[in-house]
């Protein structure tokens, strides 16, 4: 199903494409897509099937932020992640990107995992176009999307392009980011024994956020061999590594990877989707209140 937004711009189930006078740019293409005019793409939120991790090289450089950038390094350095063959650069925030006559801004966003972006995109003719293809509302990160929101409003965007589907603290089978750290207090609170935490590398603010819980707690942490490079990376302290441990001691936390998830395989089409909380469907009262803060700009939600 295509659906056109402007003369330049149209979306598909796989993906938002911007049409330039010469070329394409690409915006959250999933695997599937026809990115064969793509000069520019863009990865603002991860997913299951997002070109990012298809095995094939793509045939233009695809931007992601910083943070994404800097872990999805430290993962393959660390043989977490089978190394990307795509050409990898970096969307700065609040730095513009110029091409072929669209600037493209950037802003930090929330999306229950790591490195997620908002986009301000201004077309040749000067209108402009907010774009935000998936957030958290219960994540970690909650004032980034208060100021995503303010930013774009205050832009005079004349459209806002939504994903119709958000993560949302509504109940579900995996803990929300607030209900684990709460049930990580109130455990580390309880015990002074040996305590086993199986928790995922993408989720790095929640592997930051349990070391630091744990030593306010007093509790010593001891990493798998694996996470230890990026922990010592993202962390100015020194872990200890558990092969360096011969017993077993009082107030140890011990943190290992979840039971599914092999550190050498490929990217698995259950993978993401074991790492937050399912996307939702955004409900009346949430799309009404975007309707009404960013009048008179229309809303968009993208297929």
């Amino acid at each position: 199903m295509k659906q056109t937004i402007t003369p330049d711009i149209f979306s598909t189930p796989q993906g938002t494409t911007i049409t330039t006078p010469t070329e394409q740019i690409i915006l959250d293409p999933q695997q599937g897509a026809d990115c064969s005019q793509a000069k520019l793409i863009i990865i603002t939120s991860l997913t299951t099937n997002s070109v990012l991790f298809d095995p094939q090289p793509l045939p233009c450089p695809l931007y992601i932020s910083q943070e994404l950038f800097t872990l999805l390094q430290k993962l393959a350095a660390t043989d977490l992640l089978p190394p990307l063959k795509h050409h990898l650069k970096i969307i700065p925030y609040t730095y513009p990107l110029y091409h072929d006559g669209w600037t493209i801004t950037a802003k930090a966003n929330e999306d229950g995992l790591y490195g997620a972006l908002v986009l301000l995109l201004t077309g040749p003719d000067q209108q402009k176009i907010g774009y935000c293809f998936r957030f958290d509302q219960g994540g970690i990160h909650n004032k980034r999307i208060k100021k995503w929101k303010k930013w774009l409003k205050a832009s005079n965007i004349s459209h806002l392009l939504l994903g119709q589907s958000m993560f949302s603290n509504e109940p579900t089978p995996l803990m929300t980011y607030r209900g684990w750290q709460k049930h990580l207090t109130k455990l580390l609170a309880a015990t002074t024994t040996t305590t086993t935490f199986a928790i995922n590398p993408w989720k790095i603010d929640q592997v930051l956020q349990l070391a630091k819980t744990a030593q306010q707690h007093h509790f010593n942490v001891s990493w798998q061999p694996q996470f230890a490079p990026v922990i010592t990376y993202y962390q100015a302290h020194s872990f200890v590594a558990p092969e360096n441990i011969a017993e077993p001691t009082a107030n140890l936390v011990q943190v290992t990877a979840q039971p599914d998830w092999d550190f050498r395989q490929q990217i698995s089409p259950d993978l993401l989707n074991q790492l937050a909380v399912q996307p939702q469907q955004l409900g009346p009262a949430d799309q009404q209140q975007f309707l009404t803060y960013f009048a008179p700009a229309q809303i968009v939600f993208l297929p």
